[in-house]
């Protein structure tokens, strides 16, 4: 998906809209300062004034997101660095699929689960 992003961006270039579009890739446990943002240095890769639109993890990848410590500090980290990442309004996805259930029926669940936190 990034692969995609990144391409969409570069054939829409010469649009006045994508100048400012900032397509980021980081590691989910560094994340803060990978993206300059634990510091108030100028870096042309950090969001808006007030954190970035929209975080979007794809892929079912934080699902794999290993917890070596056997106290999900490694996922509290995570999430904890993607909430001072969104610009408050902004909005946080995280695609999670359960794949065993795929995988054993052959079918995708017929639910959709959706939290909203205020």
């Amino acid at each position: 998906m990034l692969k995609y992003a990144l391409k969409t961006r570069w054939n829409r270039r010469k649009e006045s809209n994508f100048d400012a579009w900032v397509i980021e890739e980081a590691n989910w446990l560094t994340l803060v300062d990978d993206l300059g943002l634990s510091t108030n240095l100028k870096n042309p890769f950090s969001p808006s004034p007030g954190g970035f639109d929209a975080l979007i993890c794809l892929g079912n990848s934080f699902a794999h997101l290993p917890d070596f410590s056997g106290d999900q500090k490694a996922i509290k980290t995570a999430l904890k660095n993607f909430a001072q990442c969104v610009r408050p309004g902004g909005i946080f996805i995280i695609d999670h699929r359960n794949y065993d259930y795929i995988l054993s029926t052959g079918n995708t669940p017929s639910k959709n689960i959706y939290y909203s936190v205020s």
